[in-house]
């Protein structure tokens, strides 16, 4: 099966136009149910944040309101994959020729980190050379604004 690498954000809070910060990191469902459905599926999956910093799930998205009926799946998913979570892979230390695909789930925390981040660039520009799948959730495409080469392009 294919190995596919997830990129969280490893932001804690987004920082608003008016210099406000409003806690966030990635959206609980957009991670866990494409990672789930992948490791289901037989697939090989890493997780990586920048400076392989520990992600922070937006706590709005482990409540009631937004998780509805699926929040305690949702925490317990989380808790199975703590180890995994607690360390990521260094975003900056991972080479894209051992991926078939990199998949970003959102939240806010995208738009804090990922949009800017050089080895984000990297790793998509990496990827669209190459032909691998990129795939992005919900504000998860902020990341694609990093995806330029060292050159500019």
């Amino acid at each position: 099966m294919s190995k596919i690498l997830i990129v969280l954000s490893a932001a804690k809070h987004w920082t608003r136009a008016d210099l406000s910060t409003y806690p966030t990191g990635y959206w609980a469902e957009e991670f866990i149910v494409i990672h789930e459905k992948f490791v289901q599926a037989g697939h090989r999956v890493e997780l990586a944040t920048p400076g392989g910093v520990s992600p922070t799930a937006d706590p709005k998205s482990l409540t009631p309101a937004y998780a509805g009926e699926h929040l305690a799946h949702f925490a317990s998913y989380l808790e199975l994959l703590g180890g995994e979570l607690a360390a990521p892979r260094k975003l900056e230390q991972i080479d894209m020729a051992g991926y078939d695909a990199v998949v970003i789930p959102g939240g806010h925390g995208p738009v804090e980190d990922l949009y800017r981040d050089r080895d984000m660039g990297r790793l998509l520009y990496a990827a669209d050379r190459a032909g691998k799948i990129i795939a992005t959730v919900c504000h998860g495409q902020a990341a694609l604004l990093s995806a330029t080469h060292l050159d500019g392009e």
